[in-house]
């Protein structure tokens, strides 16, 4: 078992927000996609039958999304090593593996987000995603794979301190902007935090 330098994990409050959002989800679920299905099938459902599929909807989807970030939300720095996630899905990646780092990821987005500059309801959003880019750092790999990583998040235990330490560890490798290429700053455009990305860096 490798020794554990820093693990980044949801805080406490990030699992009771679920408590009151799942059940709002669901009924827009039920209401939206379940009720309409049901009465095509001849089903009108009232009172009591309607709260109990509300109730099964709620259940499920809690169940997915706990465990789906249980598993996700989970990212451990060893002293030659970061995993990203727990269990079979866990992404490890070797320090021997990261060829290059840079501070932030380019600054081009995706044409459906550019638009939103234009639009006064969602230029919230737009900058909202621009500073998260800035703070992702991307690291590149061996065999064309790149990893956005992305802690500086407040509901991520020592995330900045996750990060910190991970370029302390590889400071060496750090490089600028403009090492990034048109077919680095293309492929990013959509990038991910926190996931691995594959694409030909030289196509």
């Amino acid at each position: 078992m490798r020794d554990v330098i820093v693990q980044c994990t949801p805080k406490p409050y990030y699992w009771f927000i679920g408590l009151f959002l799942f059940p709002l989800a669901s009924i827009v679920f039920t209401a939206v996609l379940v009720c309409p299905l049901l009465l095509m099938l001849g089903h009108d459902l009232r009172g009591r039958p309607l709260i109990s599929v509300w109730l099964v909807v709620t259940a499920i989807v809690a169940a997915w999304a706990y465990l789906r970030d249980f598993r996700r939300l989970h990212y451990t720095l060893s002293p030659d090593s970061l995993a990203v996630g727990r269990g079979a899905g866990a992404t490890t990646v070797l320090f021997a593996e990261i060829e290059s780092i840079v501070l932030a990821l380019p600054e081009r987005l995706p044409w459906w987000l550019r638009l939103q500059r234009f639009n006064p309801r969602g230029r919230g959003i737009c900058r909202n995603i621009v500073r998260a880019r800035e703070l992702t750092m991307l690291l590149r790999l061996t065999n064309n794979r790149y990893l956005p990583l992305n802690l500086a998040y407040t509901f991520l235990n020592n995330g900045q301190s996750f990060m910190a330490e991970l370029l302390r560890r590889n400071q060496c490798k750090i490089v600028g902007h403009d090492t990034y290429t048109e077919t680095e700053i293309c492929g990013l455009a959509s990038a991910v935090s926190n996931t691995l990305k594959t694409f030909d860096r030289n196509a």
